[in-house]
């Protein structure tokens, strides 16, 4: 008996090679991710929504291990520089989240972060209302089989970490 496909979607802030961008060409990829619900209505018929592998990191694409990247809103290159890596990076582990593990950091605003993260950007509004430039990050705990896939969000403008959590499927 063959298995149904799995359809699989970029979480928004994910940095992909080129080759990833279209159908004309075929490339091998190793893909860090996890199984949860798509980030938008447009992949949901009649109402219901499987679940879908959801990419939070591009790892290996066409034979090139890829390093770790930050993405940045468009819009939000209006500021610059953001917040070091630097100081993103002592943040997260004063935080106590992982760092060497990050999956996915982006610099967005509430409305994107609300299509990334809807539980994050809940507690987002309600614990820092007035944060408009929110670092979002997602790492991998020590063991990924048993510790629950952590995020963090950091306000760009004042350098503190605003909320953090885990991301439940």
């Amino acid at each position: 008996e063959m298995a149904t496909p799995l359809a699989v979607a970029l979480t928004p802030g994910v940095t992909a090679p080129p080759e990833l961008t279209t159908d004309d060409v075929v490339t091998p990829v190793v893909f860090v991710g996890h199984l949860g619900r798509p980030p938008s209505i447009r992949f949901c018929q009649d109402g219901s929504c499987p679940p879908m592998f959801l990419v939070d990191r591009v790892a290996w694409a066409g034979g090139l291990g890829l390093p770790r990247t930050s993405s940045v809103l468009p819009a939000l290159l209006d500021r610059w520089p953001p917040l070091g890596a630097g100081a993103r990076d002592r943040l997260a582990a004063a935080a106590h989240q992982p760092r060497d593990t990050v999956l996915l950091e982006t610099l967005v605003d509430p409305v994107t972060l609300a299509r990334i993260d809807p539980d994050a950007a809940a507690r987002v509004a309600r614990d820092a209302p007035a944060a408009d430039r929110i670092w979002y990050r997602r790492a991998l705990g020590a063991d990924p089989g048993t510790d629950p896939l952590a995020w963090l969000a950091i306000d760009d403008t004042t350098g503190t970490v605003i909320a953090s959590g885990t991301v439940d499927s």
